[in-house]
């Protein structure tokens, strides 16, 4: 069962190390769930970093990363200077062999609580029965946001939590993908600076949309992606 309490976040840009201070979703989680063992999720993990926090500053019994760690669509990003990339470089299967190695490396102190997943999410999926995490955090391909939260939301046990990253106006279609599977399902949508959540069988409550988020701020997305 989710605790209420009063709730502290910190911007991403803040984070010093996992030591010091939690990135939102995560703070959430140590605020409200963090009394009992924790089964959980993250899709895309890249080099461990948020998948580091969440075993430094939560009580895991398991953490399952899910990443292939494979190339897909001549995938290029921001700058990146783990891998020496910059605008438009594309990453190469080493690259991706590297991150693999890097993000083991950092987390081998938590090697008997993770388990890496090297597939695709919706090859994963299957592996988990229903009802099976705690939470679930989602960073991976954002084409497959819609299809992601889809597949995972089942996954989850009733009032536990799904959310992930990139929801602003800088990703209009990951937000819109969020947006519309809020309004399908009824959710209170929660985030704060790019991060969202959603509790599972929390209905939406137009006067109070939930931590961080008001109606406002929900009205002009929606706004924004109707125009």
């Amino acid at each position: 069962m989710i605790k209420k309490t009063k709730t502290i976040y910190y911007a991403v840009r803040d984070i010093i190390s996992p030591k010091h201070q939690r990135r939102p979703f995560v703070n959430f989680i140590f605020n409200t769930m963090n009394n009992r063992e924790l089964v959980g999720c993250e899709i895309g993990v890249k080099y461990g970093n948020h998948a580091l926090q969440m075993l430094y500053n939560l009580n895991i019994k398991k953490l399952y990363l899910i990443d292939p760690y494979l190339d897909y669509e001549n995938y290029t990003m921001n700058k990146d200077q783990v891998a020496g990339k910059y605008w438009g470089d594309v990453y190469t299967q080493d690259d991706y062999d590297n991150a693999f190695d890097i993000a083991k490396n950092k987390l081998k102190k938590y090697k008997d609580k993770i388990v890496f997943v090297r597939k695709k999410s919706l090859d994963a999926v299957d592996s988990f029965d229903d009802d099976f995490f705690d939470f679930v955090f989602i960073d991976g391909n954002q084409k497959l946001m819609m299809e992601d939260l889809k597949s995972y939301y089942p996954k989850i046990r009733e009032n536990s939590i799904i959310g992930g990253h990139d929801f602003d106006g800088e990703y209009m279609s990951t937000s819109k993908c969020i947006i519309d599977f809020a309004e399908a399902k009824n959710l209170k949508l929660h985030g704060f600076y790019r991060e969202w959540w959603f509790i599972k069988g929390e209905p939406y409550n137009e006067d109070y949309l939930g931590s961080g988020v008001t109606k406002e701020y929900y009205d002009g997305m929606i706004a924004r992606l109707k125009g």
